[in-house]
């Protein structure tokens, strides 16, 4: 994955594996049968997560919850789309502890970026990158500072 230097400081790399074997910790996962095959001792073992091209959806939600409910240091979602009525801050109810999160989403909107990062437990956190055509920069800034416990200029970007 070719990054460029602002991308690199903010960003953790994380370098997956499809195969259904888990043995590093890191996968990138990319359709609802690999990620229904994991389980939740294979789920502890996993540091880093990319989603890609996935369909955010009510049964995602429910396994999500099942099996990342601590313990990541990066979660990615690249190009994963949302059902009518989902939003991503939905899978992060309640205060979820993460270093490293990146969202590049075209479903992606203010509201739920700011959501999102507020549901992100503050004093562990590294980086946040969002991307979406549909983002405000601006107004999400202003949002976050108002309402964070953290300083979103510290660890966002776009």
């Amino acid at each position: 994955m070719k990054q460029n230097n602002t991308d690199k400081n903010r960003s953790s790399s994380c370098s997956g594996s499809n195969d259904d074997n888990i043995s590093s910790s890191s996968i990138e996962i990319t359709n609802m049968e690999q990620f229904n095959a994991i389980t939740v001792k294979q789920a502890k073992k996993l540091k880093c997560v990319t989603f890609r091209g996935m369909e955010i959806n009510g049964q995602f939600v429910d396994k999500f919850g099942e099996l990342f409910y601590d313990d990541l240091d990066t979660l990615k979602f690249h190009n994963c789309v949302l059902e009518s009525g989902m939003n991503y801050h939905t899978l992060f109810a309640g205060t979820y502890t993460l270093r490293h999160l990146e969202i590049k989403s075209r479903d992606l909107t203010d509201d739920d970026a700011v959501e999102t990062f507020c549901c992100i437990y503050p004093w562990l956190l590294k980086s946040v990158v969002f991307s979406s055509d549909n983002l405000n920069r601006e107004l999400v800034m202003e949002k976050l500072r108002q309402c964070s416990a953290l300083s979103p200029d510290d660890v966002l970007s776009f």
